[in-house]
Order: C-alpha cells, then sequence, then structure tokens
C-alpha cells in the first residue's frame, strides 16, 4: 500500500541513544541472554514509562484513534497468577481485563482521552508493522486525521524464554554481542521494547511513509513452518521500484532465516547497505519492527551509520530507507521511510 503519510513524532525504548550502552542492559535468565528494560516486566508498565515520558507532546498532537500491536501480549503477569493459583492463591478478580489482549489499545485511549477507535493487533513479529499499517488504513478510510500507533513486548517470563529455548536457535554467547546476525549460527536472543509513534495526513515533517507492503508467502515443500522462503521474500521485495539507500534486516541470528533473508536482499537490490538491529537489542518480537523504524529516523536524521554485521557498505545516500519485518508461517512486511530535511523535524527517535 502506498502510503505517503507524515510520521509527525516517534519514540521507543530502546532508541538510537542506547546503542553505545546497549551492552549494559544485557542479563542472564537462568542460562539464556536477555535484553532487559529498567521500565519492563509488563507490557502495559512499558507503554505507560513511554506515555509518561511525553504526555506533552502527545497531548499536542491529539491523536484520535489508537492501534497497539504485540505478538504475544500480557504475559508476565497471566504466568505469575497461574503459578500463584497452583499454590492455591485465587486470581485477581482485575486478572482477566489486565491480560486481554484488546485492552492494551483501549486502556492506552482511555489514560490518553482517546474516544476514537482503538485496536490492538497481533501478527507474529510483524505486529507493530501491522499496526503502522491499520493506522494508514484508518486515515485513508476517513476514520481519523493523526493515528497513536506502536507496539510492545514484555517475553522475559522464564517459561517463555525456555520454549524459545526448545526451537533449538537460542544463543550460547558468553558476551556481548549475544545476537550475532550472519555469523553462520544461532545466536538468537529476546529483548524487551515499546515503541509509540503519530501517524497523520499531511506533508509538515521530514520524515514520511511511502509504503508498507504486507504478504504472505507460499507454503514450499522442504521448507518448515517458521523457515524463511528466500525466493518469495525477494519476489515481495522487487516489488519497491527501486533500492534503499540502507535496509533494516529483520535477522533475529538464526542460521536459516539470517541467511535466506540476505540472500533476498542481494538478489532483490544488491549487496545494499544492511544493518541489524537485534545484535544490539535483541528480538522484541511484534515490537521489533517498530524498533528498527526508530533507528532508520535517527540514522537518516543524523547521518550516522552502525552496523552488527560481519560486513555491509557504508550509505552514500540518506534519503530512504526500508525495515523488514519476518513472522511464523510466511508473514513478510516492509516498511519504506523516506526523509527531506527541509521540513520541519518533529519525529524523535
Amino acid at each position: 500500500m502506498r502510503s505517503g503519510l507524515c510520521l509527525k513524532a516517534f519514540w521507543s525504548l530502546p532508541g538510537a541513544e542506547e546503542l553505545e550502552r546497549a551492552g549494559q542492559n544485557w542479563q542472564v535468565r537462568g542460562k539464556w541472554p536477555v535484553y532487559a528494560l529498567s521500565e519492563g516486566g509488563t507490557t502495559w508498565g512499558l507503554l505507560s514509562a513511554l506515555v509518561e515520558r511525553h504526555a506533552e507532546e502527545l497531548s499536542a498532537l491529539a491523536p484520535q484513534a489508537v492501534v497497539i500491536g504485540s505478538a504475544r501480549g500480557e504475559m508476565t503477569t497471566l504466568f505469575q497468577a497461574y503459578e500463584a493459583w497452583q499454590s492455591a492463591e485465587s486470581p485477581s478478580p482485575t486478572l482477566s481485563p489486565e491480560t486481554s489482549l484488546g485492552t492494551l489499545a483501549s486502556r492506552l485511549a482511555r489514560r490518553l482521552g482517546i474516544q476514537g477507535p482503538a485496536w490492538t493487533v497481533s501478527q507474529t513479529c510483524l505486529s507493530g508493522l501491522v499496526a503502522l499499517y491499520q493506522a494508514a488504513l484508518l486515515i485513508r478510510a476517513g476514520v481519523a486525521q493523526r493515528v497513536l500507533f506502536g507496539a510492545v513486548e514484555a517475553p522475559l517470563h522464564p517459561f517463555f524464554i525456555e520454549t524459545m529455548a526448545a526451537l533449538r536457535i537460542y544463543s550460547h554467547q558468553s558476551d556481548f554481542p549475544f545476537v550475532r546476525p550472519l555469523s553462520g549460527t544461532n545466536t538468537f536472543a529476546l529483548g524487551e521494547a515499546v515503541a509509540l509513534g503519530v501517524l497523520a495526513e499531511g506533508t509538515e515533517g521530514p520524515f514520511r511513509v511511502e509504503a508498507i507492503q504486507l504478504t504472505t508467502a507460499p507454503p514450499r515443500e522442504g521448507l518448515a513452518f517458521p523457515a524463511v522462503d528466500a525466493e518469495a521474500l525477494a519476489a515481495f521485495l522487487r516489488e519497491f521500484s527501486t533500492a534503499p539507500d540502507m535496509v533494516f534486516l529483520h535477522a533475529p541470528g538464526t542460521r536459516q532465516g539470517d541467511a535466506a533473508e540476505w540472500q533476498a536482499v542481494c538478489s532483490a537490490w544488491g549487496e545494499v547497505p544492511a544493518c541489524a538491529p537485534k545484535a544490539f537489542f535483541g528480538h522484541s518480537l511484534g515490537a521489533s519492527p517498530l524498533v528498527s523504524l526508530g533507528l532508520a529516523c535517527a540514522f537518516l536524521r543524523q547521518r550516522r551509520w552502525v552496523t552488527s554485521l560481519p560486513f555491509s557498505n557504508s550509505p552514500t545516500q540518506w534519503r530512504r530507507a526500508i525495515v523488514l519485518a519476518l513472522g511464523y508461517g510466511g508473514a513478510m512486511g516492509a516498511v519504506e521511510l523516506s526523509y527531506a530535511p527541509s521540513g520541519t523535524d518533529s519525529a524523535h527517535a
């Protein structure tokens, strides 16, 4: 979908300012490395922390609708309550609403006094990108002129960490970077994240969301359900007219997925400058595409380049970036971001 809408503001935790100290937020839970935020632990805790930081800006922007993405929703509170229930403790009467996925958006809308639509969307690791897509649809449908979109994940409960380790992709690295994309080995690790942005009509501001594309790869013999189909992904990327100045890879540190993704990028665009943000912040599931979007904003604005790959060209132009997102079952997504510094620079990352 061609968008051409203005990214009026954008904030995330972690953001570009955390790059230099990313190693300080890594912890070992059990025997597995994770990226943990000081504000983290629960999805609502992360959303509240980001809203508190930017309450005045959000009030001034006056969004009219909310769309929040989350692949997993509020797991920690639910798992802890289940453990307590097994010990004969009765569940709290607020447990069900607090752990219902849909209440992330409606709770946020009520806090901010937004009376328009409030949706929570969940589509694997594309969830944040789907939230942005739905925000654009609301604007194009005339439902709202300004939409608050975002994503949040707090997936660091010990049981969920073990479910990811059961996939046999989790990192055994003993020091930072724990996630090493395109290293030829499995170095996946989980992380917490939250992001919020305001998408709007108009041309004010330097950042524009030019296009958001979503698709699903068909099943292919010999490829497992979670695997990345390089051929299908390359065909999807060719839907963008030209190669971007830089690409922000999904690259979660999985041997097959990282290699297939890079093969597709090179097939579609050649060896474009590429960054793999999960090397710094781990994989925050549905929030990870928006963490990458925040880095894209910062890199374009600051003409800054930090790569976490064993190889990468440096950008020669600073106008256009594409952020990729991939998910279980062949889910594929990409957002094209353009930067025109003559505009009013009001987006933050």
